[in-house]
């Protein structure tokens, strides 16, 4: 009994006419439903008439190209051969099936592709040569493989030559370099038997000189007479001891002069003081500093001494902003403020005089010309007259956040301290960077010595040392400590001696004077209360003389003065 084909069944066996693909060789061919239904009402119990049918129907195509119908066919067949009755596909294509396909046309899949388009890049027939190739640049594929290949062959030998090459240029520089390190093992040894030879005959050298010393010794030793020896050694310390005593006779006499002298003068002294009024208190001196040089020496250094002397209030307007206080000519000061403006205050007639209005100032020193070198606030240098009026454009240093200190040299040489970044740099006059000076310190306060070294207050409270001494090239020469919890600010007179103020968290400040190399000489002011709050807390000292000291906070300048010692009093009468 013969089965009967459902629908389904049938369109399995043609799976993919409904999309107009043929599997083995790729024709696009256009059936309807109508067509399929057709060829299957018409042969329903027959599937090989059923095929049949529909190979009829593609005659309109096969007879356009008999090459194309033939590898149609025989491609339909081979497929029908691999479908069972259920539309499975028992067998894979043959290579040479798929070679096939390749050759064909992508446009007309029945056609084969026997050209090539450069222009489109793709494989045609000749139909589509006819139609859409006719203009663009087209070559029979087998001349396209023929160049191809000569193309790959002439590729893999130039790849051949380069590898050929490359395996030379590996096997020289491997011998090269052979024949560098064996070069330079011979040198090296060379080179290490030279020293040793140099070494050995300067040790031999060193020995043989050590044993004609020690044999020298030995006869000097074996040679000398105890007696004579013992008898040289005791004139020694008898002459030892007679210089000593003619020292001590010398300066008895030395100091008898001196004080004759001084009693002489004693009187015109004492009422040349007296007359100078509060500067000093000379009732303590009597007889006895003539009488007796120690006591007369004990009652100078109660006397000797610092007088607070006045103090007087910043202008209202700019209180609470001061940055900087230093020393003019003719006893008068600059004051800067961190908020624009400096004041010029004459201490003799407290006259002031406004100038650099829109400057916010950090930092100032004077020139040897009387010009004044501005620090701004946010790090520039330049420089005004005692006038206010510019006399060079500021130029930018060193971008920082924390403020900046500077001063000049007898030379006009600008030093600039950075406290952020622990270093000071060295400009010329007209701003030209000359070289720079390394240091742990954080600086905020510098002065130039005549010496040439550089005295840098430490901007930490308390943790090192107050004021480290330094020379030009950034090595210590001497220090001055600090203390504890303090903040410490300093300045130096024209003799090099160093002012430095302690500053407590509470307002007390003790002011001393310390020598060039950093040692206490004498004490100025002892546990001074300031009226320090939280927008007051910064200090300034400007010495206006060896003699005569401005410390200024963030509101009021108080003057001190020295009280006359013996050096200080005759040299008073010497003058007149």
């Amino acid at each position: 009994m013969e089965e009967k084909l459902s629908d389904e069944e049938l369109l399995d066996l043609i799976p993919t006419l409904e999309n107009g693909d043929f599997f083995p060789i790729g024709l696009k061919l256009d059936y309807d439903k109508d067509t399929l239904n057709q060829i299957r009402g018409d042969h329903q119990n027959d599937v090989s008439a059923a095929f049949k049918a529909l190979f009829l129907s593609w005659e309109n195509y096969v007879t356009l190209s008999p090459k194309a119908a033939r590898l149609m066919l025989a491609d339909a067949l081979k497929f029908v051969e691999r479908k069972d009755l259920a539309g499975r596909v028992t067998g894979e294509p043959t290579n040479g099936e798929k070679e096939r396909v390749e050759y064909m046309c992508k446009k007309h899949s029945f056609r084969e592709a026997s050209y090539y388009c450069k222009q489109c890049k793709e494989n045609i027939c000749e139909r589509c040569l006819e139609d859409e190739h006719q203009t663009n640049n087209v070559i029979p594929v087998n001349d396209m493989h023929i160049k191809i290949k000569h193309e790959l062959k002439s590729c893999f030998d130039r790849v051949n030559q380069a590898r050929d090459r490359l395996e030379k240029i590996r096997g020289d520089r491997k011998g090269g370099m052979s024949g560098m390190i064996t070069k330079t093992q011979v040198g090296i040894q060379v080179m290490r038997e030279g020293i040793y030879k140099v070494f050995s005959e300067a040790h031999n050298m060193m020995a043989r000189e050590r044993d004609a010393l020690i044999e020298k010794a030995n006869v000097l030793e074996r040679s000398a007479n105890p007696e004579v020896y013992g008898f040289a050694l005791s004139k020694l310390k008898k002459c030892e001891l007679a210089l000593m005593e003619v020292k001590e006779k010398a300066q008895f006499v030395n100091d008898v002069t001196k004080f004759e002298a001084a009693s002489q003068k004693i009187d015109v002294i004492l009422n040349a003081c007296l007359d100078r009024g509060p500067l000093m208190n000379l009732n303590k001196l009597d007889m006895k500093m003539v009488a007796c040089p120690s006591v007369y020496l004990g009652h100078l250094e109660e006397v000797s001494g610092w007088d607070f002397v006045e103090q007087f209030d910043l202008p209202d307007d700019k209180k609470e902003e001061m940055n900087v206080c230093i020393k003019l000519t003719d006893r008068k000061i600059v004051v800067g403020y961190r908020l624009g403006g400096a004041d010029i205050i004459d201490l003799d007639t407290k006259k002031t005089s406004r100038i650099a209005y829109d400057v916010r100032i950090s930092s100032m020193a004077l020139m040897s010309s009387g010009h004044i070198i501005l620090c701004t606030t946010d790090n520039k240098l330049g420089m005004i007259t005692q006038a206010g009026h510019k006399m060079s454009s500021f130029f930018f240093t060193q971008k920082t956040n924390k403020p900046c200190c500077v001063c000049v040299d007898d030379k006009d040489t600008i030093y600039m301290g950075y406290s952020e970044f622990s270093n000071i740099e060295v400009f010329e006059t007209t701003g030209g960077f000359l070289r720079n000076i390394g240091t742990i310190l954080q600086p905020w306060c510098m002065s130039i010595m005549k010496s040439g070294h550089i005295a840098v207050t430490e901007c930490t409270v308390g943790l090192r040392d107050a004021v480290e001494i330094m020379s030009q090239e950034g090595r210590p020469v001497g220090h001055i400590i600090g203390r504890l919890g303090c903040s410490p600010f300093s300045c130096i007179d024209e003799a090099g001696n160093i002012f430095v103020a302690m500053v407590t968290n509470d307002g007390r400040c003790t002011l001393r004077k310390y020598s060039p190399t950093g040692d206490h000489l004498e004490t100025v002011v002892e546990e001074l209360q300031l009226e320090w709050h939280e927008n007051r807390e910064w200090l300034q000292l400007a010495s206006l003389s060896p003699n005569e000291l401005v410390l200024c906070d963030r509101g009021s300048v108080y003057v001190y003065r020295r009280r006359p010692t013996l050096s200080m009093m005759t040299t008073i009468i010497g003058s007149n």
